[in-house]
């Protein structure tokens, strides 16, 4: 079985998508932003429209838990 990345949260604010991402690191949950750098681009910014944050399915309890995300 393959440890999938799913997505717990989702931010229009790449420096609140870092800091929960500083959070989750510090609690040694592995997590990925998706779509980061595409926010960078003010073009692609209003047509992805969000930093996805994932993490391993496996952890994706404890990592809502930690971020207090319902």
């Amino acid at each position: 079985m393959t440890d999938e990345l799913m997505t717990i949260a989702e931010y229009s604010d790449p420096n609140e998508a870092n800091v929960a991402k500083s959070k989750l690191t510090s609690e040694n949950i592995f997590c990925f932003l998706a779509d980061e750098e595409l926010m960078e681009s003010p073009t692609l910014r209003t047509v992805i429209g969000s930093v996805k944050l994932q993490v391993k399915s496996s952890d994706a309890e404890r990592a809502k838990q930690t971020l207090d995300i319902e």
